[in-house]
């Protein structure tokens, strides 16, 4: 465990990690649980200086990286079987739902507004069960990436390219190029 200076952790927080370290200044609020999916151990929690974690937000990843100046606001949730990685000074509303079933990166300068969700995988049930759709990808925020508003969806396997705008209530389930805008459901180009 390595705490930086000034380091707040409030009352009733569980963490469950093998190495655990926080960055001067960041706070973890009450109710908070740091661990791994399936009762396992996190092997790492690493949060930055100058972080956020707020109030009854959850990680539930075998690796979570938080970079510097970054905030995640109550009730988020992240979760899944492989690393996450979120960059510096990036913003993350109330109420997100963050999934790492493959890796999940995001860049610095990224805001995702309260209610939207970003999904590694889709799937429910077994494919040996005549489950009908599968799908498990990695999903890239690059930097600069502003999900706009709430209640955005963003696909498996999609990258989101650098200074990409996604407008508010869009789902999301191609690739967006660097500096383009897209909104709808399903998301369209309205560069």
């Amino acid at each position: 465990i390595r705490l930086g200076p000034g380091v707040h952790i409030d009352d009733d927080v569980r963490i469950d990690v093998e190495e655990l370290v926080v960055g001067a200044h960041s706070k973890i609020e009450a109710r908070c649980l740091m661990s791994a999916m399936g009762g396992q151990r996190c092997r790492l929690v690493k949060i930055g200086e100058h972080s956020l974690f707020s109030h009854d937000c959850k990680s539930l990843l075998p690796v979570f990286v938080v970079g510097d100046h970054t905030a995640i606001h109550n009730h988020t949730i992240c979760n899944g079987r492989k690393p996450m990685v979120i960059g510096h000074n990036s913003w993350f509303g109330q109420n997100c739902m963050l999934n790492a079933e493959e890796s999940l990166t995001i860049g610095n300068h990224v805001g995702v507004g309260a209610y939207s969700s970003v999904y590694t995988h889709g799937y429910f049930g077994d494919l040996l069960e005549g489950c009908q759709v599968f799908k498990v990808g990695s999903v890239n925020i690059e930097d600069d990436v502003w999900i706009l508003g709430s209640y955005n969806i963003i696909s498996p396997g999609v990258t989101l390219g650098e200074k990409s705008l996604i407008l508010t209530g869009s789902l999301v389930t191609r690739d967006v190029p660097a500096n383009h805008s897209v909104g709808g459901s399903p998301a369209r180009d309205m560069t």
